[in-house]
């Protein structure tokens, strides 16, 4: 009887393995997509600071800095 379901036991085991895998994927990817989202607001603030004169765009980074 074993022999029989082992075939099928060992399927449901790689189709598990198979799940977690791809769920962990799907994990990194959107974790790596909210980052690059992040890295490209944080790059245009960075852009928006430059137009600006020094004393202003320094006043501007530090409150930001304090706001959270």
């Amino acid at each position: 009887m074993i022999t029989k379901s082992l075939p099928w036991i060992l399927l449901l085991v790689c189709l598990m393995a198979w799940a977690v895998d791809h769920y962990r994927l799907q994990k990194s990817l959107d974790d790596v997509s909210k980052l690059d989202a992040y890295l490209a607001e944080r790059e245009r603030e960075s852009a928006a600071l430059l137009q600006l004169p020094p004393d202003e765009a320094r006043s501007q980074y530090f409150q930001t800095l304090l706001s959270g």
